[in-house]
């Protein structure tokens, strides 16, 4: 199963994730939960989530700037925002670091959020099985030397 990382400072939003996504079902486990980016970054360079789900505005350390350094560390992390902010730069911000989706707390829906989520399990598990194939077709390379 892949681990997700839930951070966001507002602990209400981060105990109704947690109690109100069944996330096994979903093919992912939450792994870790942080009220700021900082907490979150120092357990992720201990343990790298596959899948992280993150608020903007947060004290220490924001999601944008966690984002970023995580990405510099996997530029592999699937990340999803989820955030009270609306105005375009911050959208744009997100864009500019690839993750896979922005999510307003606001207009916030967990059918659309589970499509998410399942949405990015799929890619992981598509690009699990690439390298799988890639590492087989490699490992029967090397037993067929001349």
């Amino acid at each position: 199963m892949y681990k997700v990382m839930l951070v966001d400072d507002d602990f209400p939003v981060i105990e109704m994730l947690s109690e109100l996504i069944e996330w096994e079902k979903l093919g992912v486990t939450l792994h870790s939960t942080h009220e700021n980016g900082k907490s979150a970054f120092e357990k992720a360079s201990e343990e790298m989530p596959d899948i992280l789900i993150t608020d903007i505005g947060m004290p220490q350390m924001n999601g944008i700037e966690l984002t970023k350094q995580l990405k510099e560390i996997n530029p592999n992390l699937q990340v999803v925002i989820l955030s009270c902010h609306t105005e375009f730069k911050f959208a744009k911000q997100a864009l500019n670091l690839r993750v896979q989706d922005y999510l307003v707390k606001d207009m916030f829906d967990s059918e659309e959020f589970c499509q998410v989520i399942k949405k990015i399990v799929e890619n992981l598990e598509r690009k699990d099985s690439q390298n799988f194939v890639y590492i087989n077709q490699n490992t029967v390379n090397i037993f067929n030397l001349p």
